[in-house]
């Protein structure tokens, strides 16, 4: 099992998908660009595109996403959230 909550480093992508077994479970967690009409994190980088956390995983079997806003829950009332819930292949298809 992989897990990541709050960050959103684009480069780590295919490392955080080699690092988890064939069989074994991602889940993922962090905010969309929708977050910056709440504060902080606001800055593009640090922020999911619309759809872009499964379509970066869309390769796996996805058993549950989410994207959108939660709150409200303590000082931070409102977030812009993308979650999913993933497990990667045990035999993974080489391209052409």
């Amino acid at each position: 099992l992989v897990l990541v909550v709050y960050y959103l480093h684009r480069e780590l992508f295919r490392s955080l998908k080699a690092a988890v077994r064939p069989g074994g479970a991602l889940v993922y967690e962090t905010f969309t660009r929708e977050q910056a009409r709440y504060g902080r994190p606001s800055k593009p980088d640090h922020l999911l595109e619309p759809g872009e956390l499964e379509s970066r995983f869309a390769d796996w079997e996805i058993l549950a996403a989410r994207e959108g806003d939660a709150g409200p829950e303590g000082k931070h009332a409102y977030r812009a959230l993308a979650s999913i819930v993933a497990i990667r292949p045990r035999e993974e298809t080489e391209g052409p």
